[in-house]
């Protein structure tokens, strides 16, 4: 073999490397941003997410006043004609490289109106859900933490929903990518 030919191999062969590597690819064999039901993991970046459960909370009940801290000031209880509802959410980094976790949520109605989470104080709220960067093994939430321990070992994203919403079934909950290769968005039907 020539040595133009060999440097010619190799300049494919790296080419190509990097062109998997644009697209998101990477080694990844299969890629998953849609599901009809939670269970299923979904690639959104370079991130892997999966919904460990989701539900309408009761703020009367002493499981659901937990979840409900940390709320902003103002923030009005739900009215007659809404509900508070939780995503609990796993989410895992199994690359090789430090990745940021998505910061953009929604739920959809069948009607197409669009619903996102409240901001939780983290200092007041063990169990809620931010952004953070994730090294290579990391999940959150962070192991042996409050939301790990929990019932649904997720870290909680907290809706206010109106009533004809929650009736308007199947709910989408969608995850934004925070950037990084891969699927800039995946969708998943809530089992509600």
């Amino acid at each position: 073999m020539t040595h133009r030919r060999s440097l010619r191999l190799a300049l494919t062969a790296l080419l190509s490397t990097a062109a998997l590597a644009a697209a998101g690819c990477g080694n990844r064999e299969d890629v998953t941003t849609s599901a009809r039901t939670e269970g299923i993991w979904v690639d959104v970046g370079p991130l892997d997410y999966h919904i460990q459960g989701s539900r309408v909370l009761e703020p009367g009940l002493v499981p659901d006043k937990a979840y409900l801290h940390g709320l902003p000031s103002g923030v009005p209880q739900p009215s007659g004609k809404e509900i508070w509802f939780a995503v609990f959410l796993r989410v895992e980094n199994k690359t090789d490289a430090a990745a940021q976790s998505a910061r953009r949520f929604e739920i959809v109605d069948t009607r197409g109106a669009s619903f996102t989470p409240y901001p939780l104080d983290t200092n007041r709220n063990p169990f809620a859900y931010t952004s953070v960067t994730l090294r290579p093994d990391q999940s959150l939430p962070v192991p042996d933490s409050a939301a790990d321990f929990d019932s649904f070992d997720g870290s909680q994203l907290l809706f206010k929903l109106p009533l004809d919403s929650y009736q308007n079934r199947p709910l989408a909950f969608k995850i934004h990518s925070a950037g990084g290769p891969g699927p800039t968005e995946a969708s998943i039907d809530l089992d509600v």
